[in-house]
């Protein structure tokens, strides 16, 4: 399985890089990422359309300037300019694209699945695509009636890579911001455990070494037990711990980003 993250910064290509199996999501809407990620060299790039974007008017796309750049840079991997919430615009414009370059369409669930039909008929790779703030039961009783239906297909289920679902669900690859999640509500993982962020706090350039130094707190893994390093991490002051950092979109008082570690 694959799992494309969604709005990945330059910050994070080094740390993503390591890790098999994970990809990156691009906009048709935010080019210039989708060449950040081209010249970095990920094996996995996904590039979006922008439908979404559209559909909350942040964006206008054109289809065939779109069609243009598929062609032009020679895109991999590319999803068709779906119209969310028309069925059969969406499929007019896959037709219509598809017709020139191979792209990914995408059934929406709250559209006839005919359309999945349709799509299934020419091409074993369909995005998968839940209504916007879609729940873990309402995403499950979909899936649970269309793949017995397409035993072997790539399905890629956009929006969600929930692991209750994902782990029941081996769908050939996902995406979503969630990994994003936790600096958004103001928590941050780190070895030494998740913490929450207070955001009038300076932050260090070195969180690991001033934790080490004011604590002398080691990593989780240099201790014999997690017992041990329970103990070691009660000793130290939750409020010191506030200004982890490792998302820049977080307001903080310092402009450059901690490593992730």
């Amino acid at each position: 399985m694959i799992i494309y993250l969604s709005g990945l910064k330059s910050d994070y290509f080094e740390f993503v890089s390591q890790f098999k199996n994970f990809g990156v999501l691009a906009s048709f809407a935010k080019p210039d990422l989708y060449f950040e990620y081209l010249n970095y060299g990920f094996d996995h790039i996904l590039l979006d359309s922008g439908a979404y974007s559209v559909s909350t008017g942040k964006a206008k796309i054109n289809i065939d300037k779109y069609l243009e750049f598929l062609i032009s840079f020679n895109v991999k991997c590319g999803v068709n300019l779906d119209v969310i919430g028309d069925g059969q615009k969406s499929f007019d414009n896959w037709n219509y694209i598809q017709s020139k370059v191979d792209v990914m369409p995408v059934y929406h669930f709250n559209t006839d699945i005919s359309f999945l039909c349709k799509y299934a008929e020419k091409t074993n790779h369909i995005g998968l695509s839940p209504r916007i703030k879609a729940n873990t039961d309402g995403i499950k009783n979909q899936l649970d009636k269309i793949l017995p239906l397409y035993p072997g297909y790539k399905f890629h289920l956009f929006g969600c890579t929930s692991i209750p679902i994902l782990s029941q669900y081996p769908v050939y690859s996902s995406d979503s911001t969630s990994w994003m999640n936790g600096t958004r509500m103001g928590w941050v993982i780190t070895r030494y455990g998740n913490f929450f962020l207070n955001k009038q706090r300076d932050i260090p350039n070195d969180v690991e070494l001033f934790l080490r130094e004011t604590y002398g707190l080691l990593t989780k893994n240099e201790y014999p037990s997690e017992y041990d390093f329970g103990v070691a991490i009660n000793k130290v002051n939750i409020h010191e711990l506030d200004f982890l950092l490792c998302q820049q979109e977080v307001n903080h008082n310092r402009s450059e980003p901690i490593s992730i570690f």
